[in-house]
């Protein structure tokens, strides 16, 4: 068996860990004028870790520079770990392993607090001390039956042609961000999600960015939807909608949205495949049915790269007692220690431990999307009922936690 030689990424192998990544996830390399349009993705604050079976790529694990808004309002520096994949004649030789921990290695050196990613495979990545954190729902309304929204800010709309799509929706989200897991999102990837917006031919169907402005003049929301007809043969010729994404400033502004989505000529039934799992339109439909789950998915995975900075970096709810969190990290020894956390804070403490848990255990308890006592159900975390108790009062989060970002 020859060497496979696993090392950081240079500029000029960007092509062929491209070519890998997308052999790996069941895709065809990408031609030259595509290579062109996602090549920034590859450069801007990318880095990765390739496998090389002499001058052929063999596989490659990536990471995108950003920030994650953790309770409480502090953005943290975040690698998103994304394009992981191994090409099917070098699977099972431990590759996956070496270029992860090469990646989790070098951004955690970087400084970077946490490691966040989307899963193909939810399997792979417990044992690199990633924990699940966030969900999101498959959403299926029926506009006929909504009848009126309950809660909807006042304000107008305006549909915001495709040269300005890119500035307001990067205004407003900027602006408006307020759910922890948020991420930052650098140009290259605000210009990817309204592609479809600035060059109406790469988009299957009619999209829009429609914005919501408050009676004092401020854009405070939008959303991205697109539409079509249904042209199947034998039913009533009527339009569908499909959601990629609502921002807004508060409940009333998300509900402004959604009067305004359900509201559209036409329209009769929409689609929102990646809604949190919090979505207001649940509650606030005079016909609550109207709303229905089509299916309840992972999101987001979340690694702690720098446990203290994770634990001090958050806000605590207003519990009464404190809690000794012992947390233990496999591949990060220094990580491993005792926390005392309190409404006021976190700190390291020699106190003895309330609960002891694993790293993937606080990743994914930290944005308060999953609860300690989960985590002792599973056997990923242990204590008295009384310390989870006391914890789960702490770390809980309100709405719910959600990234809203594919990246």
């Amino acid at each position: 068996m020859t060497h496979i030689d696993v090392r950081p990424m240079q500029p000029d192998e960007t092509r062929a860990s491209s070519n890998a990544t997308s052999t790996a996830l069941l895709m065809s390399p990408v031609d030259d004028t595509t290579w062109e349009a996602v090549r920034a993705s590859w450069e801007q604050g990318y880095q990765g870790s390739s496998a090389w079976d002499g001058e052929q790529c063999v596989g490659h694990v990536g990471a995108i520079d950003f920030d994650m808004l953790l309770p409480g309002g502090r953005w943290v520096p975040t690698a998103g770990v994304t394009r992981v994949g191994v090409v099917p004649t070098h699977t099972r030789r431990g590759l996956l392993t070496r270029m992860m921990q090469q990646v989790l290695a070098e951004q955690r050196a970087k400084g970077a607090t946490l490691a966040a990613l989307l899963a193909s495979e939810t399997p792979i990545y417990g044992r690199f001390g990633f924990g699940h954190a966030t969900d999101e729902h498959d959403l299926r309304i029926d506009t006929t039956r909504v009848g009126g929204i309950h809660g909807a800010a006042p304000g107008s709309f305006r549909l915001v042609p495709g040269e300005q799509a890119i500035a307001t929706a990067t205004d407003i989200y900027e602006r408006t961000a307020h759910r922890p897991g948020t991420i930052s999102r650098p140009t290259w990837l605000m210009t990817r999600y309204l592609a479809h917006l600035t060059d109406p031919s790469k988009a299957e169907h009619a999209s829009h960015l429609v914005v919501h402005t408050s009676p004092d003049g401020t854009d405070d929301g939008y959303a991205r939807y697109s539409v079509h007809w249904n042209e199947e043969r034998g039913v009533e010729r009527l339009g569908s909608c499909e959601v990629a994404e609502i921002v807004a400033a508060s409940p009333a502004v998300e509900l402004a949205l959604w009067s305004y989505l359900c509201s559209i000529s036409l329209i009769r039934d929409i689609r929102f495949e990646r809604a949190p799992t919090e979505a207001l339109i649940r509650a606030a439909a005079h016909d609550t049915r109207a709303v229905s789950v089509n299916g309840e998915w992972d999101e987001l995975f979340l690694r702690p790269l720098d446990v203290d900075a994770c634990l001090t970096g958050r806000s605590y709810g207003d519990a009464r007692g404190s809690v000794a969190l012992a947390v233990t990290d496999p591949m990060f020894p220094d990580n491993n220690g005792t926390w005392a956390i309190s409404a006021e804070g976190a700190h390291r403490s020699t106190a003895p431990a309330d609960i002891t848990a694993t790293v993937n255990a606080l990743g994914s308890t930290l944005l308060g999307g999953f609860s300690w006592a989960r985590q002792a159900a599973v056997g990923a975390a242990s204590g008295s009922a009384d310390a989870i108790a006391r914890a789960d009062a702490l770390f809980h989060t309100e709405p719910a936690p959600f990234c809203g970002s594919f990246f």
